[in-house]
């Protein structure tokens, strides 16, 4: 858990000059650290981050979240509709779900939409629609530079 926590901290950081444009999304990459990025209208963002031995996809929904609390969350895209369990983490004053998924990333990654039903008070869920559009070549850019750091490192 302390490496979700160190890595989410990292993505929570000032975003550095983007490095990558894939449709409507982003990757960045800062020593040690590369991660993929898109951001809907509402102004939540989710993505993935690779830091060390890890990869952690996460979300923003802007609302609070019990600090370290573990949430059921359903995602659901063309290829079908899933639970994750994602852990609540307070990142530079914002509330994120962090999550690792069991899915291959192109797996999570099919068709043009993802849609993450988050749990927020009262029994209520927070329905968040992401752009899948560049999602799999930006994803798929992030673990590639990350696999070659690690590489390196290890040399």
């Amino acid at each position: 858990m302390l490496e979700m926590i160190a890595l989410m901290a990292a993505v929570a950081m000032p975003q550095p000059p983007i490095a990558q444009r894939f449709g409507e999304w982003r990757a960045y990459e800062r020593p040690g650290l590369e991660y993929a990025v898109t951001v809907n209208d509402t102004g939540s963002e989710f993505g993935i981050g690779c830091q060390d031995d890890l990869c952690v996809y996460f979300v923003n929904p802007h609302k609070d979240c019990v600090e370290d609390r573990r949430y059921v969350v359903l995602l659901r895209n063309s290829a079908g509709a899933t639970v994750i369990n994602a852990l609540c983490l307070s990142l530079a004053g914002r509330p994120q779900f962090a999550f690792k998924s069991r899915l291959d990333p192109n797996e999570m990654l099919a068709g043009d939409q993802i849609t993450f039903a988050l749990p927020i008070e009262d029994s209520r869920f927070r329905i968040m629609k992401f752009s899948l559009d560049g999602a799999r070549q930006a994803v798929g850019w992030a673990i590639d530079r990350w696999k070659q750091s690690r590489a390196s490192a290890t040399r």
